[in-house]
């Protein structure tokens, strides 16, 4: 939960102080009148009573996405001459909201980092502006350990503030480390890869990689969740991605895998050659990346994921059996061992071979026909045959046999699958017609 909390504060905090601090300007601007235009707010801006003035910034900061370019210079020559620090606070806000648009009133809001009571707003209003704002990268930097905000509003500025936060990797306190880490996955999760950009996020992957080992858990998770965002071609960066795999952080171990499936094809050798490691959370890791591949190179991943359906720990069991759901028909080799898996003595397991068996279509439901004899799976066998559908048409007879089950369940079951084959059933009238006296109202109704 801690983790969690982490990291949507890490990845909301421009957002959340934005809200808040617009929360209180609008409360300032209540009982105002909404029909005000933007010149009376803008004459309002310079009446001496400071509650009026606060009340005139939160509303022009609501207009500003519509009269941005004509309110972004009265706004900066508000704060120029504002002595009230509470109006300074509310007009720093409302600068951020212009975004880009308030790109001259960048000097003026580093000027206000520098004042304790202004601070927060103007780290936050400077990663509005974004690019723009470039200049302010150092000191935003200089705050990374007393601001929540100045992390996300390095992020703001975008791919100009890479090479401060790859240094920031290296600093004495892992609170600063893994708001730097998080701050690059945010850049590189909103990045548009151009060459330059491309260039700016491959020089932040020797960091990352490196601290995929810190003492720090939440540097290693946001470490990998960059990477993950970045998804670097390269061999050293995959080898130390799956050592992550058997991290002791859960969460960890998760953005890890998540990472290596965003790295994609050239990640699928080594994890296939992680399925044989000797610790389950690498081979858990593994499986659960692997289905997360969705290109012609987890073919090559079948074979060994079938295996998996064996191993002695029933978490890799269930992920090797998500995977081969995710890879789909291409599967199919693994058809036998996932038909196996239908008696595993994990529910999730058995559940979970299922689903995959199902997303098979003809070559599963050959399969399954001599499953339809066998009391203990001849139910969840039929579920399949009934996902599978059209694609049951041989095995008509084998669940028309199924007709004549003891089990109430099971003659139920059988008529779904046959309704759902459909016409291609008609065989099957027959032996539907005589279900007109069976016991259970429910399969005299469904037989109708």
């Amino acid at each position: 939960m801690q983790r969690l909390n982490y990291e949507v504060n890490a990845h909301r905090t421009s957002r959340l102080w934005i809200l808040a601090i617009s929360s209180w300007i609008l409360l300032g601007a209540a009982g105002a009148d909404d029909s005000k235009s933007t010149d009376d707010w803008l004459r309002q801006l310079e009446r001496e009573d400071a509650g009026a003035r606060i009340s005139a910034a939160g509303a022009l900061g609501g207009l500003s996405k519509f009269e941005a370019k004509r309110i972004a210079p009265a706004l900066l020559r508000a704060l120029k001459k504002e002595e009230d620090k509470k109006v300074r606070k509310a007009v720093i806000a409302s600068l951020g909201k212009l975004g880009s648009e308030a790109s001259a009133a960048v000097p003026d809001l580093m000027e206000a980092l520098k004042d304790s009571e202004t601070r927060d707003a103007a780290v936050v209003a400077l990663g509005e502006v974004g690019p723009e704002a470039k200049a302010a990268i150092p000191a935003l930097a200089e705050l990374l350990a007393d601001e929540p905000a100045a992390a996300m509003s390095l992020a703001g500025i975008g791919g100009d503030s890479i090479g401060v936060l790859v240094d920031a990797l290296k600093a004495e306190e892992p609170t600063v480390r893994a708001r730097s880490a998080s701050a690059i996955a945010e850049i590189a999760a909103g990045a548009h890869f151009g060459a330059r950009q491309q260039a700016r996020l491959a020089a932040a992957v020797p960091g990352l990689t490196k601290a995929l080992k810190d003492e720090s858990a939440d540097v290693r998770y946001w470490a990998a969740f960059a990477l993950g965002k970045i998804g670097p071609k390269d061999g050293d960066v995959i080898a130390a991605l799956i050592e992550a795999l058997n991290d002791q952080d859960g969460a960890v171990r998760n953005k890890s895998s998540f990472a290596l499936s965003a790295i994609g094809d050239e990640a699928v050798p080594a994890l296939i050659e992680a399925l044989k490691h000797q610790q389950p959370a690498v081979r858990l890791g593994a499986a659960q990346a692997l289905g997360g591949i969705h290109s012609g190179a987890t073919a090559a991943a079948v074979p060994p994921l079938g295996k998996a359906l064996s191993d002695t720990d029933s978490a890799v069991r269930y992920h090797a059996a998500l995977a081969l759901k995710s890879i789909g028909a291409e599967a199919s080799a693994a058809v036998p061992e996932l038909v196996k898996a239908l008696r595993d003595q994990d529910q999730y397991v058995r559940n979970q071979a299922g689903h995959a068996l199902a997303e098979m279509g003809g070559v599963a439901a050959a399969a399954i026909v001599p499953e339809l004899k066998d009391a203990e799976v001849c139910y969840q066998a039929l579920g399949i045959l009934r996902r599978i559908g059209a694609e049951s048409k041989p095995v008509v007879a084998a669940v028309t046999e199924a007709l004549k089950n003891e089990d109430e369940a099971v003659r139920y079951e059988a008529i779904r699958v046959l309704t759902k084959i459909g016409k291609e059933a008609k065989d099957a009238v027959p032996e539907l017609e005589k279900l007109s006296n069976d016991p259970s109202e429910r399969v005299r109704e469904a037989a109708a």
